[in-house]
């Protein structure tokens, strides 16, 4: 995967996480606007190479359709723009037009850019795929380029033009303090872990109902690092049709999800990095009627050398709390939340967690009541899988 990243990244430098070349940046763009935009048909008239940002789209749209942003919305002030319209650049002479703005600072995990009127300065930190630990930076070499000559960022001047480099590196320090960038932070995987402040305080204990979905991961109910319950309420209505996600929290990269499959068994399934998946399965169909089922995962813990992202033993039960149907080592858990997806009750929008079925898999045939999750629950003597199965 690394190999084709870099090929297809070509004539470019690196690839993402590496905001100093243009490899992990720059990306084509192609406008349509009929009312607006009169292609000639002409690719040396309609071709258009000024240096643009991403931040620079937001302004364009409002510029175009004549809307000024607020400086409050609903009594919050709001940050301004940082991005500038390039709506000139849409006319007939368009190709002849300034570019909106002659600065753009890169910054990611330590690895710097900035742009100036033609001019690139550039420090690369450490290789993208080493991802705990930290480096120097200040033992950084940093590079510059003349974009006008050499747009793939091949040739270093910095030793034939020290003074532009001192000038475009005093640049980025004053936009980087400017535009809250340091202090600069090149870790990645302790940046992770860390816990940020949320709504939800303290609490260990959740309820959700159907309709809670989107539910961001920084906002759902953190289950790393601990021992958790999930227990649903469920009345089926028709035992022939029921099927679907009751809750899922994460995607394909990772997460949980605890599903009804097209025949009617009950599945929880743990999926760690899309490398291993761990499955729970009740063989025996749900039946009409009043059901309740729960999950148990007894973390490693005190037993655990890694001190995070050890595994446990998972439980599956269906009506009867007490004797699970199944159960199951998990060897390896997420040690920090499930990344961007997010956590649904009664199915599983955006990547899905199980690649057995497909998003957004609805919960059918039945309806579900309530789901708990208790990420600090107390357990009696819990029985090892081996003395049950």
């Amino acid at each position: 995967n690394l190999g084709w990243s870099w090929a297809t990244d070509s004539p470019f430098r690196w690839t993402k996480q590496v905001a100093s070349y243009f490899g992990g940046t720059r990306n084509p763009m192609v406008i349509s606007w009929p009312d607006g935009i009169q292609a000639t048909g002409d690719r040396n008239l309609d071709l258009r190479d000024q240096f643009l940002h991403v931040i620079d789209v937001t302004p364009t749209i409002l510029d175009i359709v004549g809307i000024q942003p607020p400086n409050k919305f609903n009594g919050i002030g709001q940050k301004p723009l940082e991005g500038a319209s390039f709506a000139n650049t849409f006319g007939k002479d368009g190709a002849s037009q300034p570019a909106p703005r002659d600065t753009q600072y890169f910054e990611m995990f330590a690895h710097r850019g900035v742009y100036n009127d033609g001019w690139m300065a550039s420090a690369f930190h450490r290789i993208p795929w080493i991802t705990t630990g930290s480096s120097p930076i200040d033992e950084d070499k940093w590079e510059l380029f003349n974009l006008d000559a050499d747009f793939t960022q091949h040739d270093d001047l910095s030793a034939q033009n020290p003074d532009k480099l001192a000038e475009l590196q005093a640049l980025f320090d004053s936009e980087a303090d400017k535009y809250g960038v340091l202090p600069i932070d090149d870790r990645f995987t302790e940046r992770y872990l860390v816990e940020r402040p949320t709504v939800l305080g303290d609490r260990t204990y959740f309820e959700f109902y159907p309709g809670a979905i989107h539910l961001p991961a920084a906002s759902a109910p953190n289950v790393a690092n601990t021992s958790y319950r999930i227990t649903a309420d469920l009345n089926i209505s028709d035992a022939e049709t029921v099927q679907g996600v009751i809750l899922a929290n994460g995607g394909t990269a990772g997460g949980y999800s605890l599903y009804v499959t097209p025949d009617h068994d009950l599945v929880y399934e743990y999926n760690y990095v899309d490398v291993e998946r761990t499955l729970l399965t009740d063989l025996t169909p749900l039946s009409s009627g009043s059901t309740r089922v729960k999950v148990e995962f007894v973390y490693d813990g005190n037993t655990c050398s890694a001190g995070f992202g050890c595994g446990g033993r998972a439980f599956l039960y269906v009506n009867d709390m007490t004797t699970p149907v199944d159960c199951s080592r998990i060897e390896a858990t997420f040690p920090g939340r499930f990344g961007v997806d997010t956590q649904d009750v009664g199915m599983d929008l955006q990547a899905p967690v199980s690649d057995t079925y497909k998003p957004p898999f609805e919960f059918t045939g039945g309806e579900i009541e309530k789901v708990t999750i208790d990420i600090d629950p107390s357990f009696n003597e819990t029985p090892i899988c081996s003395e049950l199965f």
